[in-house]
């Protein structure tokens, strides 16, 4: 195993990218491992920094100072830095992902530096990431005040970037003359930065194959939304993932008819309820996943009967759903697999619709449902166990209201399903329900349930997501400073 071909040695570690602990120990296996390990650990030295780890990071960053920039920046502007590591890597080469704000967090941590001197160090730490040997394809552009006249390179830099997240800046309109291969977008506007919004247009425009698009509005300048539906229009062909606010749909409707290769579509944030009715009449033909925070049932229903039956998720954060859109639900998405759903009404019509999705959705294998007020848990758990689909088992039941139902039909529920496939079940019981976390623990212990979560905090896990993420690891600092193996 330690004598691999060095390529596939490559292809097996870069399958390990996210779980950074299982990376560091693969750094002592050899000379070949840790050449091959360090350029994908470095690939975005920013994700999962712990606080108090910055310092470390920025000396390393540091250290990449040439001596000639070092006898220039205390000859001219009176800046004495510490004395440079001894770096086996040219560990800045690495990085594909930048993150501008965390230059100006570099130049923060360096000590008794005047606060008239502070651009110039930025400046040359700028020049550290930004030049011809570097090539990014992931930029975060919060607040940029490069002096880019005085970076020479950039051009070449931002040349094959494929992801940009950005408020408005008068960077972009620059970046739009280098950059034609972005593929993901993310804009957020708000009353405090909607200036210099030109360049967002004109930055869209500019891009080749445009798949993915987010953008955030909030109290913006209006008359950038014509522009920018007429600049989305021109990727109508490659734009599959559209994140929008509701108030941004209100304005560019007319675009939107012509996004027919939508595969994804998210709506978040409306503060405006008359603007539902905006988005009843579109049709997106191909659309696969769509997912929606308070759209109101009419609205959703019209939509959803929009989507031409291709729908694969469908996640609808609403408080007041009826039974007439669980039966759009059913009528129109036959291919359904993950369904989050809010139930606020318990009749014997709503479980017969609950039922009838049940029945109609046979992919269906994820099921997330809020119960907002008192609920007939009973007949609920009777409808799983009499209609549910072979293919479900994976069930997330939240609830604020938990004792009104007995632990007796809980068993009776977990009963039924043992000649199912077992289940993966998330809920949000509280602390003082022990009969029933007791009654868990006995399913967990007979195979009926693979794995219970009790969620306090529902962030913690995607709407769709069953198994923690890989596990937080540890910094990349105490790992090199605990094996000292810096100087590998």
């Amino acid at each position: 195993m330690a004598n691999l071909n060095k390529d596939i040695l490559l292809l097996i570690l870069e399958e390990l990218q996210y779980d950074k602990n299982s990376l560091y120990s693969c750094l002592l296996v050899n000379k070949i491992w840790c050449e091959t390990t360090v350029p994908i650990l470095w690939k975005n030295p920013w994700k999962d920094l712990p606080r108090g780890k910055e310092k470390s990071q920025s000396n390393v960053f540091v250290s990449h100072l040439s001596n000639e920039v070092r006898e220039k920046l205390k000859r001219e502007h009176g800046i004495i830095l510490p004395k440079a590591m001894k770096l086996s890597f040219n560990y800045i080469s690495f990085c594909r992902y930048l993150e501008l704000y965390r230059l100006d967090r570099i130049t923060f941590t360096i000590k008794d530096i005047k606060m008239s001197k502070i651009p110039f160090m930025k400046l040359e730490i700028a020049r550290l990431f930004i030049n011809r040997n570097t090539r990014f394809t992931h930029l975060y552009l919060h607040q940029c005040d490069l002096q880019t006249n005085l970076i020479p390179g950039i051009e070449i830099c931002f040349s094959k970037l494929k992801f940009l997240r950005s408020q408005p800046s008068n960077f972009l309109c620059e970046l739009s003359e280098i950059s034609e291969s972005i593929e993901e977008i993310e804009f957020y506007i708000t009353e405090y930065n909607n200036k210099d919004n030109y360049g967002i247009t004109k930055l869209i425009e500019a891009q080749k194959n445009l798949n993915y698009f987010s953008f955030t509005y909030g109290k913006g300048d209006k008359s950038l939304c014509k522009t920018l539906g007429d600049s989305l229009i021109k990727h109508a062909s490659t734009l599959q993932y559209l994140k929008i606010d509701l108030e941004l749909i209100t304005k560019i409707t007319k675009s939107l008819s012509y996004l027919l290769n939508l595969s994804n579509l998210e709506i978040i944030n409306p503060n405006n309820q008359r603007a539902w009715y905006h988005i009843e009449n579109v049709s997106f033909p191909f659309l696969k996943f769509l997912k929606t925070q308070q759209v109101s049932t009419k609205s959703l229903i019209g939509l959803i009967e929009n989507t031409k039956g291709h729908l694969m998720e469908l996640c609808i954060d609403y408080e007041d759903n009826d039974e007439n859109l669980i039966q759009a639900i059913y009528k129109n998405c036959p291919k359904l697999k993950y369904l989050k759903l809010s139930i606020t009404n318990s009749s014997i019509r709503s479980i017969k619709e609950l039922d009838n999705l049940l029945i109609n959705c046979q992919y269906l294998n994820g099921l997330v449902i809020y119960i907002r007020k008192n609920f007939d848990w009973d007949n609920f758990f009777k409808s799983l166990i009499k209609s549910s689909p072979n293919s479900l088992l994976k069930f997330k039941l939240f609830s604020s209201i938990w004792d009104n139902y007995s632990p007796e039909s809980l068993k009776l529920f977990f009963d039924n399903w043992k000649s199912r496939h077992p289940m993966l079940l998330h809920t949000n019981l509280p602390n003082n329900e022990k009969e029933k976390f007791d009654l868990i623990k006995k399913y967990v212990a007979e195979g009926i349930i693979i794995k219970h979560e009790n969620v306090s905090d529902r962030t913690i896990f995607e709407d769709f997501e069953w198994t923690y993420p890989t596990q937080k690891s540890v910094s990349k600092f105490e790992f090199l400073e605990s094996k000292q193996i810096t100087n590998l």
